[in-house]
Parts: structure tokens; sequence; C-alpha cells
């Protein structure tokens, strides 16, 4: 089997060998099976809220009133350099006009900006 594996493309080596069939009866089975585990998570996150907040991620604060969360960026792996292209997409020039910006569970940054000042 590893001499099996070794001959295979690098890329490959990542997916697991579940065997060699390529039928319509094979692709179907498989995404029948995709589909019944979605169906079932999504029924238990709805139905459970305890295994809604396991499976389920909840948003993140990344900045709270012009600061920069630098703990929870390294937590969700996210580079300030991430962020700020995230920020630019909502049209925020700099950290400080933002009040509150989120991570959301679906990968989106959400900002909500500070009030303009009258200066």
């Amino acid at each position: 089997m590893l001499e099996e594996r070794s001959r295979r493309p690098a890329v490959n080596l990542l997916v697991p060998d579940i065997g060699n069939d390529n039928s319509l009866g094979g692709g179907l089975i498989g995404a029948t099976t995709i589909l019944l585990v979605n169906g079932a998570v999504a029924y238990v996150t709805f139905r459970f809220k305890r295994a809604d907040r396991v499976i389920e991620h909840s948003p993140t604060l990344l900045v709270r009133n012009g600061r920069v969360l630098r703990a929870n960026l390294r937590r969700e792996r996210l580079g300030t350099r991430d962020l700020r292209a995230a920020l630019r997409h909502h049209g925020v020039v700099s950290v400080r006009d933002i009040r509150y910006a989120f991570l959301e569970e679906d990968g989106r940054v959400s900002v909500i900006s500070r009030p303009p000042t009258d200066e």
C-alpha cells in the first residue's frame, strides 16, 4: 500500500484512498451521503442550541473603538494586512473610524463605523 501511495501525485496523498469506484452510482452515493450528513448537522444545530454553539462559530470582535484586537486576530489566524483589505472593501480608510469590526461565522468582516464628529 505504501508503494502504491508513493506513486500517486502529491496532492492526492492528502485525500484518503476510498476506492476506485468512478461510476455514476458511486458518485451518486457519495453526493447523497454528503447531503444527508449536511442535513443531519443542520437539523441538530437547529434543534439543540448547545450543539449549535459547539459546531458553529460565533462572531469574533476584531476592532473595538478604533483599536485592533491583535489577540483575536492571532486566534483567527488573520493578518493585519488581511484585516485592512477587508476594511477597505467597506470604504474604511483608518481603523480609528471604526467602532466595531467582527469576523462573522461565514468569514466576512462586518464593520460598524463611528458616527462622524463635528470638528
